[in-house]
């Protein structure tokens, strides 16, 4: 789901009020660290204060100042960077409250020998800007339009002009894609810098949703684009645009029905390219070549996936450099990498194993390995791992927790970031060889209250965690609240130790995401497997259950009231009542079409099962543009017309991206209540 599904969760739960634990342990928490990396591995970071940007040598450890901003008017702090390929210039860009990486923003092109500060461009803000492999052009979007920055002749070259907001977008994804697939950009140069390509966006057939914005003396409507299962979806169509010649070629897709472009990559033979292609139900992919110059196909790869691809494997698509390809691929149940020849055949499965690949970093053509991130010791832990082209996997880090890698441009260098659930995130620099080259980042002052017991701590359970009160007593029976949520043994500040404190015992549960057909008993009996591992501690209260949940998970958790008798009490969030009126692109992945699984959808309509024995908390932003107050109104409806009494709690628009203290300790006191009126 879209972060902005989970964001009024996260921050009602958050609360950062003075008294709760969460606000004395967020107190103590820095915010990671902004760093990129020179070629020679060196790196680079923004100052804790964000006035400066900072280069510490890989081999010395001496640091020099790269830029600041003092006696600049334009930047007040600095929020991020991204240099070019040659280190000549760097674009820097202000720190905002989002963090979004396709927010329009004021960027500043920074020549670093002539020490000059400059606008990007002086004609409104910028999206997803990206450096040409020379170093001399930045493409960007603006207003649904790509253009191009020549920085040798500091002009701007158009190079589309039919962007429309809210209807077409020429190089960054709509909704559909960024929520579906995780992509935020789909602007690719070709590796001579003479060409890019791009995915043009058309919403024109996606229905209109309304909304009412309700802050204002008389209430304004507004709309978004906004495509529900079984309705059109936005048309994506791929173009090349030559500089030179300043001309515009499409490559035409070979089945023009509904389809998504989920990648775009470049060989590193100008004349090659390829994109990776998904039907509609996202069970059938194809991966097609292209020659850009004259837009002449043939398909490299086609494979069909049950019950659908992974957004990973669906945007995934590497060259190497001799042209020959990998994918990634589930066939085998679990996510591993596939190593293609340049004619489509198979030359080897690289990784293999009952452990799914969660990321890829990249391909390091000197040492001719991948980087890739998988899950290792069970679905809660995450490890580094690097593997051959002979399929020849070496571990990086496999420690219990969550390991992850940032690596330097040339992969001689990477930074590490390790957390566990009670262990702080701290950020370690190695060279390719993994010899360690020093801290780079830390909590330490988070890590000795840990260490010294001063905060709730967490205890590991085989499908989540557990947090007990500050004043726990093995001897009492404690009523639990289970968390629906996707778990990981992964640092976090939340919601968990406030609630444990009110004389709870606070457990998350991490099911994994199924789809309702013919998966509902099996889901079940997953629920009930994790009940009895959780009644086997004899302080947990067998007799009061209460399910806590947000989108998809406040969907399980009212299903699992009505239908489990152990659940005593459930409180949703933004809950998803009705798959066919989500989004498709998620609906469809879990459930297929509509038109050819209607009853999975009828069986998933929480409407349809609004009788249940114990008590229901709705809680919903009113203008949530992910999941629409339209889910509860069907559910509301259903209640009353069965005569079924509940407990609802709305926030208006102002809350929500404006989240206020007096919103954390309004809807904290309000969940609380509810608990300890029912449990």
């Amino acid at each position: 789901m879209k972060k902005s599904s989970f964001l009024l969760f996260f921050l009602l739960f958050s609360l950062c009020v003075f008294g709760f634990k969460s606000t004395e342990m967020r107190l103590l928490m820095q915010s990671a660290p902004v760093f990129s990396f020179f070629s020679d591995g060196s790196y680079v970071y923004v100052s804790a204060d964000g006035k400066s940007i900072v280069r510490k040598d890989a081999k010395t450890d001496v640091e020099t100042l790269v830029f600041s901003i003092e006696g600049r008017s334009q930047l007040s702090s600095i929020g991020g960077f991204i240099l070019s390929p040659d280190q000549a210039t760097m674009l820097v860009y202000e720190k905002t409250e989002r963090s979004s990486s396709v927010e329009p923003l004021n960027y500043f092109l920074v020549d670093r020998q002539r020490n000059k500060l400059e606008p990007l461009s002086e004609y409104g803000k910028q999206q997803i800007p990206l450096y040409s492999p020379n170093g001399k052009m930045i493409a960007f979007v603006r207003n649904g339009d790509v253009y191009i920055k020549r920085l040798e002749f500091g002009t701007e070259l158009r190079v589309t002009e039919n962007g429309l907001i809210n209807t077409l977008s020429n190089g960054l994804p709509d909704k559909l894609y960024q929520q579906g697939f995780g992509i935020n950009s789909s602007i690719v140069w070709s590796p001579d810098s003479k060409m890019i390509a791009f995915v043009q966006y058309d919403e024109t057939d996606v229905p209109l949703f309304t909304h009412t914005e309700t802050t204002t003396t008389y209430p304004q409507l507004f709309q978004q684009r906004y495509s529900k299962p079984g309705f059109p979806i936005t048309k994506a169509r791929l173009f090349v645009y030559t500089i030179q010649f300043r001309k515009h070629l499409e490559m035409k897709l070979p089945d023009e029905g509904d389809n998504y472009i989920t990648a775009v990559a470049w060989s590193s033979n100008p004349e090659l390219m390829a994109i990776n292609v998904l039907n509609r139900e996202q069970n059938e992919r194809k991966t097609i070549f292209y020659n850009p110059l004259s837009g002449v196909a043939r398909m490299a790869n086609q494979e069909n996936a049950s019950p659908a691809f992974s957004p990973l494997a669906a945007r995934f698509l590497q060259f190497l450099p001799d042209n020959s390809f990998t994918l990634l691929s589930e066939k085998t149940g679990y996510t591993q990498l596939y190593h293609y020849a340049n004619n489509g055949i198979l030359i080897r499965q690289l990784t293999n194993g009952k452990m799914a690949i969660t990321d890829v970093y990249g391909y390091d053509t000197i040492g001719k390995q991948f980087f890739y991130q998988s899950f290792t010791k069970g679905l809660l832990n995450k490890g580094i791992f690097a593997v051959n082209l002979q399929g020849k996997i070496r571990t990086l880090f496999d420690e219990e927790g969550v390991h992850t890698a940032y690596f330097s441009p040339q992969f001689s260098h990477f930074v590490h970031q390790y957390s566990n659930v009670n262990t702080p995130p701290y950020y370690t620099l190695y060279d390719v060889k993994m010899k360690k080259l020093g801290r780079v980042f830390d909590n330490a002052a988070m890590a000795d209250k840990m260490m010294k017991r001063v905060f709730p701590t967490k205890e590991l359970l085989p499908m989540g965690w557990m947090v007990k009160p500050s004043d726990f007593d093995e001897r009492k029976v404690y009523p639990v609240v289970v968390v629906l949520q996707e778990t990981l043994n992964q640092w976090d500040i939340s919601y968990a130790q406030d609630i444990a404190n009110q004389g709870y015992v606070v457990c998350s549960f991490s099911p994994t995401m199924y789809r309702y057909a013919g998966n509902e008993q099996e889901h079940l009996a997953v629920w009930h497997s994790y009940l009895e591992t959780l009644f086997q501690y004899p302080f947990t209260n067998k007799n009061s259950i209460a399910l806590m949940g947000v989108g998809a998970y406040a969907h399980t958790a009212i299903e699992l009231l009505q239908k489990d008798t152990t659940v005593k009490v459930a409180i949703a969030l933004n809950p998803i009542t009705d798959y066919a009126h989500y989004l498709s692109v998620l609906s469809e992945g879990w459930m297929g079409l509509p038109q050819k699984n209607f009853m999975a959808y009828q069986q998933a309509e929480l409407s349809s099962l609004a009788n249940y024995r114990g008590k229901l908390l709705l809680m919903h932003n009113v203008d949530n543009t992910d999941v629409h107050i339209q889910h509860t109104w069907l559910l509301v409806d259903a209640l009353i017309k069965a005569n079924q009494q509940f407990d609802m709690q709305l926030y208006p628009s102002i809350y929500y991206d404006n989240v206020t203290q007096t919103l954390y300790l309004h809807s904290f006191e309000r969940i609380i209540s509810f608990l300890n009126k029912n449990m």
